[in-house]
């Protein structure tokens, strides 16, 4: 009888036509192949396989291929304030090449001051509804929405009506299974981004207090952004220092180089959904961020905990504010992670 090997489960005729071969197996083998171990593991000795060829033997097709498809989330990335989509590309590169579709949206809050005068953070849910409805309505697509930054709260906004099990409920396919928070803000119903930001130390470099928190200056020697005219924009050095704290001085100024303005009104805008209430949860802790502090980053997964009752898996980081620049391959093993994934 023949005994089977991977190279051997396709074979070629001198015609060129390839096509299977099929063998028998026992029980045995057929077990040892859906756990996934070999047969020496379950008998500790590769046996004449002729001993059992009358033993429940019957034709099984090539054993090295899967027989179990996983169809892998698609992953959406929102952006953090003042971040294109190109600030994230390495991440999109790197979960493609692990076989996610991935994608990163284009903030309407971000832009030079012509672009974003008046953009409200309403405006950036509705880029990221656009975005999700075609994955899920359309395509009936489960989705891990990955956020970042000032992203955290966009994308919760942006998640209403996406989440999988109010969709189930109602019987509709698809939707958001998980999100990932990279040093993103969390804001309870009725919260800006402001509000949420209050205890950070490094506010008070760039945040008016006499003005309940609404205004941006550049008076300080040490303020990171230039507020003028309903627009901000980031002044280069100060900002590499806050945002690039891993990178030499010079390559994080070419990096803010890449990082247009944001719209301002949109840091005072109010959420609406808090969607950790209705969507599961990771944290990617940055233990280095200098504008997002590591303890408001706890402070704010503990606030989740307690209001749902449910745990939020943390995974923590020696990164600063910008780990899709500083530590993107971190990025991109905690989102397969919480995909389902053990990497």
């Amino acid at each position: 009888m023949y005994r089977p090997e991977a190279s051997d489960a396709v074979l070629e005729t001198s015609r060129g036509t390839k096509f299977q071969r099929l063998y028998p197996v026992t029980v045995r083998h057929l077990f040892a192949h859906y756990l996934n171990l070999s047969p020496i593991i379950l008998d500790h000795t590769y046996l004449d396989w002729d001993q059992y060829e009358n033993i429940c033997t019957f034709d099984l097709p090539d054993m090295t291929a899967p027989t179990i498809s996983h169809v892998k989330p698609t992953i959406v990335i929102v952006p953090g304030s003042f971040s294109p989509p190109s600030l994230y590309q390495s991440i999109v590169d790197d979960l493609e090449s692990a076989g996610y579709e991935a994608t990163a949206i284009y903030l309407p809050t971000v832009g030079d001051a012509n672009k974003t005068a008046g953009v409200t953070l309403a405006n950036d849910a509705t880029a990221i509804k656009s975005v999700l409805a075609r994955l899920i309505d359309e395509e009936g697509k489960d989705v891990i929405l990955f956020t970042h930054s000032y992203g955290g709260i966009a994308g919760a906004e942006g998640a209403k009506g996406f989440a999988k099990a109010v969709r189930q409920a109602d019987r509709k396919k698809g939707g958001i299974i998980h999100m990932v928070y990279a040093t993103a803000l969390i804001a309870r119903e009725g919260e800006s981004l402001l509000d949420t930001m209050r205890d950070c130390p490094t506010l008070d470099n760039v945040i008016d207090h006499v003005s309940n928190l609404s205004m941006l200056l550049d008076t300080s020697d040490h303020a990171y952004v230039i507020f003028q005219d309903g627009h901000m924009t980031l002044k280069p050095v100060p900002s590499a220092q806050s945002l690039f704290t891993q990178l030499p001085q010079e390559e994080g100024v070419q990096w803010v180089g890449k990082m247009p303005g944001h719209s301002r009104i949109s840091f005072d805008n109010l959420a609406t959904y808090p969607a950790y209430k209705d969507i599961p949860m990771t944290y990617l802790l940055c233990e280095n961020d200098l504008i997002i502090s590591p303890n408001v980053q706890r402070s704010m997964v503990r606030m989740v905990e307690k209001e749902t009752g449910k745990r939020v898996e943390v995974h923590s980081l020696s990164a600063g504010h910008m780990p899709n620049i500083t530590a993107s391959k971190d990025v991109v093993k905690v989102i397969r992670i919480a995909s389902g994934e053990c990497v």
